[in-house]
C-alpha cells in the first residue's frame, strides 16, 4: 500500500513538471516559426500524452488503494 502511495506522489510530481514544460513550449511557439515551432508543438503533444497516461495510472492505483 505504501508503494502505491509513493508512486502516486511521484506521478503527481511528474505531472507538475510536464505541465511546466508544456507552458514553456507554448510560450516559445508564440515567438517561433517553421521547424522550431513544429518541434515545440511535438513536445507539447508528447508531454500531454505522458500526463494522460500518468493520470490513468493514478486512477488505477487509487482504485487499488480503495479496495484494501
Amino acid at each position: 500500500m505504501e508503494k502505491e502511495e509513493l508512486l502516486i506522489k511521484k506521478l503527481k510530481a511528474n505531472i507538475k513538471e510536464w505541465d511546466r514544460h508544456i507552458a514553456e513550449a507554448k510560450q516559445k511557439i508564440d515567438i517561433s516559426s517553421g521547424e522550431k515551432k513544429n518541434d515545440y508543438e511535438q513536445e507539447i503533444e508528447e508531454f500531454s500524452n505522458k500526463i494522460a497516461n500518468a493520470k490513468k495510472e493514478i486512477e488505477k492505483l487509487g482504485k487499488r488503494l480503495k479496495s484494501w
